[in-house]
């Protein structure tokens, strides 16, 4: 942990060395971010399953293809991802009624639980977000990347 922190420090005190390419500065920003949340939340999960594992939980009996079209990960990374929530007992594949070849996601009482311990860890991470740069900018950033994947899109 302490390592990638430092390896972070180091790239961002290199920015000018970057050539001020978006791709760049988007990934390390993430990079950023999930050392933040595997530093608070859960040091051996990603903000992407976490995403994941929120997303069963507001939409009980969604298919994996459903799920894929939310979250935006391919099929087969949801299905890898699912298989792990299922080994560690968070979510359950469940056979759809009156189709026996259709699947649908649940979550299980100990995902249920693990949501409601990790929501106010999340939550710290945007009150830190928006206190460093003040509400206005934490919109505007919010905005921005909301600009930013519609124009990514169209590209």
């Amino acid at each position: 942990m302490e390592d990638t922190m430092q390896w972070l420090r180091k790239v961002h005190d290199s920015s000018e060395l970057r050539h001020g390419f978006t791709s760049s500065e988007v990934r390390i920003a993430y990079m950023s971010m999930r050392h933040a949340f595997r530093k608070t939340v859960d040091k051996k999960m990603a903000p992407t399953h976490a995403m994941l594992l929120f997303i069963i939980n507001e939409y009980p009996n969604s298919s994996q293809q459903k799920l894929s079209e939310i979250i935006g990960l391919q099929r087969s990374t949801i299905a890898r991802t699912i298989d792990e929530f299922e080994k560690r007992g968070w979510a359950k594949r469940v056979r759809k009624l009156g189709d026996r070849r259709s699947l649908e996601i649940r979550i299980t009482p100990k995902g249920k639980k693990l949501v409601l311990k990790i929501t106010p860890k999340i939550i710290s991470i945007d009150k830190q977000v928006e206190k460093a740069l003040g509400k206005k900018k934490k919109n505007q950033l919010m905005n921005l990347l909301k600009e930013f994947q519609d124009a990514m899109w169209n590209y």
